[in-house]
């Protein structure tokens, strides 16, 4: 997992998955992204650093994610929001 970086609240953040964690937890579970299925797995902790930061979450807000895949992206809006609910 990626080194984590402090967060707004002070706090440390979850260590985010990197390529590594992706293709290690893939493995484990028998998956094959396929882009011609739309599968696309984010795997760089400053794109999903930014994706949170561009979405503007406060603290108090609760985040509605569709598709969360391996949950790269949850574990950057968890230290975000107040809480996640995920969908897939």
């Amino acid at each position: 997992m990626t080194d984590p970086t402090p967060s707004a609240s002070g706090t440390a953040p979850a260590p985010l998955f990197g390529a590594s964690d992706i293709r290690r937890l893939a493995g484990e579970i028998g998956v094959r992204p396929t882009k011609t299925l739309g599968q696309n797995f984010v795997i760089d902790g400053n794109t999903i650093r930014r994706i949170v930061a561009a979405a503007g979450i406060g603290p108090d807000e609760t985040v509605l994610e569709v598709g969360p895949g391996l949950g790269s992206l949850t574990l950057g809006l968890l230290d975000a929001a107040n809480a996640v609910v995920t969908v897939e």
